[in-house]
């Protein structure tokens, strides 16, 4: 199951300007035992109904997205803590935060990929957007590819 937000139920001041308000601003993984916590001010979907609702939204989003710029082929490390930091509070997702993602990297099985997504988090100069690691833990922080995209933009745009 998957519970999200749309950008309408972000605060205005906190939304990118433009943004479909119905596409997805936040998406997490829930367990049935969580369903009635999350249906009080997310939208409950199953996987397969989620996949159908993003997909019915994604020309959009992808079209308000493009045209305001590309997404950089990588940034830097500070780049990418700073804005999962600012994502984290615009979206309310705590999972997005650098703190979350290193606890959540440790709680990882021990073994070689779980030293690597440790070794490339702590001391990696640049993150790079086809770096296949970044888009295998996505789903597991509740991001799509979109907020991948929208994060290496928003990274990107900071001061290096």
């Amino acid at each position: 199951m998957i519970a999200f937000k749309t950008y309408s139920q972000i605060p205005e001041s906190q939304r990118p300007v433009g943004v479909p308000l119905d596409y997805p601003a936040i998406a997490v993984y829930i367990t049935q035992d969580q369903i009635s916590l999350y249906q009080i001010d997310h939208t409950v979907l199953s996987d397969e109904d989620y996949d159908t609702y993003v997909a019915e939204r994604q020309p959009a989003y992808d079209s308000w997205l493009m045209p305001h710029t590309e997404v950089p082929k990588s940034v830097t490390n500070r780049q990418i803590r700073e804005a999962l930091v600012i994502m984290s509070y615009q979206l309310n997702n705590p999972s997005m935060h650098p703190e979350a993602i290193a606890s959540f990297i440790k709680t990882m099985p021990s073994g070689v990929e779980k030293d690597i997504a440790w070794q490339n988090w702590e001391y990696s100069n640049e993150f790079l957007r086809s770096n296949p690691l970044i888009s295998q833990m996505a789903p597991l922080l509740g991001l799509t590819q979109s907020h991948l995209d929208q994060l290496f933009i928003s990274a990107g745009s900071r001061q290096v």
